[in-house]
């Protein structure tokens, strides 16, 4: 059975996420010291030349794959990833990064449950890093990444209805949207998340306007989620002919869900690699591989 029979989705959570550092023992030592990441093998992953594998506690994986020079400037880029930690590790995480003399960002949030988590660090390669203060179960868990891309309309029909996964919470689709960003200003926004609109109408007396960059906020079974915003700028893909890379999303799936997948990505024509079977050795079992529009890669895992 494919997908399209089915309004239950098959993703189950974040399974993994492999982030590209072009200094692993800086990284590594970073999320082992202030999260509490444990080791757990080397060049595992298919993809990663050379790559180091952390579990988290909740039982997720980063992976920390080696690429000199990074293919992107992260600063001006709305990509990050969002940790949930306890209020006082939050704190304890914060001290320890103002001891060393790095900043911290506050940048205002535009999905409504993560008001009062707009608390951003970088980890040593320039990866966002967001903490969420949490006092449940989800401590220690990844508990959402957010990836860009170039056509957000295809993302909305791929993961909210071939994958059905709900839409949580949508920017940019109303106006009071636009009214919001234009009064909290760009400053407080982060990276990413705003662009400027060039008006030529001989109406209007502002010849600039301050837009918000469309977003989909994307919920899974586990209550982590997947955040997409539709790029502001021009940057540099990976080849459409590829479907296994990094950076990469690795997705979850309940017993039975890699086959269907394949099956809902070939009725749609969309190209991917495997699935692939993987030793005992691995913290998965079986896996398939799929590049988006926008240049994203993605894991689908059992």
């Amino acid at each position: 059975m494919s997908l399209k029979e089915s309004a239950a989705s098959p993703v189950e959570g974040l399974s993994h996420l492999i982030i590209e550092t072009p200094d692993i023992k800086a990284a590594q030592g970073f999320y082992t010291k202030l999260f509490g990441f444990v080791p757990a093998g080397q060049d595992m992953w298919a993809g990663c030349e050379r790559s180091s594998t952390l579990r988290t506690p909740s039982g997720q994986y980063l992976v920390l794959a080696d690429v000199k020079p990074l293919k992107e400037d992260l600063a001006v880029s709305a990509v990050h990833q969002a940790y949930a930690v306890s209020p006082a590790a939050r704190e304890q995480i914060l001290g320890a990064v103002r001891a060393d003399g790095k900043e911290v960002f506050g940048y205002r949030e535009d999905r409504p449950s993560e008001a009062d988590d707009n608390v951003y660090i970088t980890d040593p390669c320039g990866n966002r890093v967001q903490l969420l203060a949490r006092a449940n179960g989800k401590v220690g868990s990844i508990d959402h990444v957010a990836i860009e891309v170039n056509d957000i309309l295809w993302s909305e029909e791929a993961f909210g209805k071939w994958l059905s996964m709900p839409i949580e919470h949508r920017v940019g689709w109303a106006a009071k949207d636009y009214v919001e960003a234009k009064a909290a200003g760009e400053a407080s926004a982060i990276p990413g998340s705003r662009y400027w609109n060039e008006r030529y109408s001989q109406f209007e007396t502002e010849r600039k306007a301050l837009r918000p960059t469309p977003q989909l906020y994307f919920s899974l079974n586990s209550g982590s989620s997947v955040a997409v915003y539709l790029a502001n700028r021009n940057y540099q893909s990976t080849p459409d002919t590829q479907r296994l890379g990094t950076p990469r999303l690795g997705l979850r799936l309940q017993k039975g869900g890699v086959d269907a997948v394949a099956r809902t990505l070939e009725d749609k024509r969309v190209k991917f690699e495997g699935p692939v079977k993987h030793g005992a050795n691995m913290p998965i079992s079986r896996s398939l591989y799929m590049r988006d529009l926008g240049g994203n890669f993605v894991e689908f895992t059992e």
